[in-house]
């Protein structure tokens, strides 16, 4: 039996599961993070419904790499370098990001009024904060309305994607060199 080539290995599918499964998760708590928020009382705190979810959503994203390492190594039982873990799992943040923002563009599409009720919502939350001065509440609100509204653009939502894939590509190579550690077969010298 002959060597197996690592550079022949191909990790592609692994990193296509793992991106659409964590990436639908990501979509999903993004949508009823922005639905609590939506129908919930303002409250006037600063960490609402909407950004735990959003935190828990990066939290749980994190893992896709790992995911998808532990698939490839499933599949590929062959010693794994850690660097090639490290593409998977950065691969795997790309895939995750490019599918939540699919998502996110079909179900603006399912509920146009979606976003414009997320801003209304977060603006009341701003507008119930007792501890800011009220010039500040202003620039908050103003900001909040510019950044939803630049999300509307073309450019807006290019600009969130790479963000958000270079937030879960990172995160997510670090998860990918983890699960080499955790999952791969070890080289003998």
């Amino acid at each position: 039996m002959e060597p197996h080539n690592r550079s022949e290995t191909n990790y592609w599918n692994s990193v296509a599961v793992a991106g659409l499964i964590f990436g639908l998760v990501i979509f999903a708590i993004n949508i009823v993070g922005g639905y609590m928020t939506i129908n919930s009382e303002a409250t006037g705190t600063m960490f609402g419904e909407n950004m735990i979810m959003g935190l828990v959503g990066c939290l749980i994203a994190s893992f896709g790499g790992l995911l998808a390492v532990k698939m490839h190594v499933r599949d590929h039982p062959e010693p794994l370098l850690i660097g090639t873990g490290a593409i998977i799992g950065m691969a795997t943040g790309a895939v995750i990001a490019l599918a939540s923002t699919v998502l996110g563009l079909i179900w603006n599409g399912i509920d146009p009024a979606f976003s414009d009720n997320l801003m209304q919502a977060t603006i009341a939350n701003i507008e119930a904060m007792d501890q800011i001065p009220e010039g500040q509440k202003e620039e908050m609100i103003d900001s909040v309305a510019a950044q939803m509204q630049r999300l509307q653009t073309a450019a807006g939502m290019l600009i969130a994607f790479v963000t958000s894939a270079l937030l879960y590509g990172i995160l997510n190579m670090l998860t990918g060199m983890l699960g080499v550690r955790l999952f791969a077969a070890r080289e003998e010298a």
